[in-house]
């Protein structure tokens, strides 16, 4: 994972991630930087947009993290938190209810 970040960051070139990870690693980069780009745009310009600059990047990496590290184990409390929004959502749902 911290090669794939490292090219995320332009730190590392891709020819330099092992190859299994290239493809991946690439379309993620495509994905991240368009978003990033207008997610900047849409900011009104100013203090708040100047903060945010050097680390919106950051911020999206360290957020695709989250779904992409095995390791990653939230808190209990915010698993909680999940199951009854998602059990909401369903209840409100004849489709999902239908496959439950």
């Amino acid at each position: 994972m911290q090669l794939v970040v490292s090219y995320l960051k332009n730190q590392t070139k891709l020819s330099t991630l092992p190859k299994e990870m290239r493809e991946s690693a690439e379309g993620l980069k495509k994905l991240l930087d368009p978003n990033k780009s207008k997610f900047l745009k849409m900011l009104p310009d100013g203090e708040f947009k100047d903060t945010l600059l050097p680390i919106i990047g950051s911020y999206m990496r360290k957020s695709m993290a989250v779904t992409t590290n095995p390791m990653y184990n939230p808190p209990k409390e915010v698993v909680e938190e999940a199951v009854k929004a998602m059990l909401k959502i369903i209840s409100k749902d004849r489709g999902w209810k239908m496959k439950l």
